[in-house]
């Protein structure tokens, strides 16, 4: 009992490795039993074949030996138009492997890295957001004042003493009715600024968390396409202890 709770642990452990690289999902494991349930494709394979083929194909056709060697056209013989996933996949490594426009690596990134990068720039434009706001606010705030006459000493003076009187009737009022009527006016004024003022909320319906059409790619690729270095028995080859690919 106590060694199948050790295996059944080390099974927990592995399978979070799995799931959030994208290579399966909680439905295709076997928490008894490590196994892979998923049918697999081998069409991805023509992809590197489609590559060497254009390679070759270029060398020999300068000497004229193509229509020698190359009998059939290897595109249509192992044709990958049924798999839109493999053709988008193919167009991107083609950028990297054969033509070298994209010299950036078509590297897996997790839903939780993706979302925090996505984070960081909802932060940075609603800081933005806000600065631009404040900035129109003061720009606007400075014609305001710059259209207003300027006052004579005789009409500040009179405005002086409208506000004396009034102030003076106020308190003559039912008691309470001055703090409300001030706090009224207070929150008008600050409805009145924050009217149009960015919200979080809004920057995120403006962007939303999406993820992009290579990672949508790169995942269906592992999930339906690629497979892990396994074992059934004796017949395979076991995973190396690191889990990483070893390059020769």
């Amino acid at each position: 009992m106590q060694r199948e709770h050790k295996l059944l642990g080390e099974i927990l452990k592995y399978s979070k490795h799995l799931i959030p690289g994208g290579a399966t999902t909680h439905n295709y494991i076997n928490y008894y039993k490590l196994i892979g349930t998923r049918t697999l494709k081998k069409e991805y394979s023509y992809i590197p074949l489609h590559f060497m083929n254009q390679y070759y194909g270029n060398i020999l056709a300068k000497d004229k030996q193509k229509e020698k060697i190359f009998i059939r056209d290897i595109t249509q013989v192992y044709s990958i138009a049924n798999h839109s996933h493999l053709v988008r996949a193919k167009q991107i490594l083609r950028n990297y492997v054969v033509s070298h426009t994209n010299t950036k690596k078509w590297e897996f990134i997790t839903d939780e890295e993706l979302k925090a990068e996505h984070e960081k720039l909802i932060k940075k434009k609603l800081e933005e957001a806000n600065k631009k706001y404040l900035d129109d606010l003061l720009k606007k705030r400075i014609e305001q004042q710059a259209k207003q006459p300027q006052k004579t000493l005789e009409q500040k003076m009179r405005e002086m003493e409208l506000e004396s009187t009034r102030q003076r009737s106020d308190n003559t009022r039912i008691d309470g009715y001055n703090e409300r009527a001030g706090l009224e006016h207070k929150k008008k004024k600050i409805d009145d600024v924050l009217n149009g003022k960015p919200t979080e909320g809004a920057i995120r319906k403006a962007n939303p968390w999406v993820l992009s059409n290579e990672q949508k790619t790169l995942r269906i690729l592992r999930h339906q396409y690629l497979h892990w270095s396994a074992t059934r028995d004796w017949i395979g080859m076991d995973p190396v202890t690191s889990r990483e690919r070893t390059i020769y």
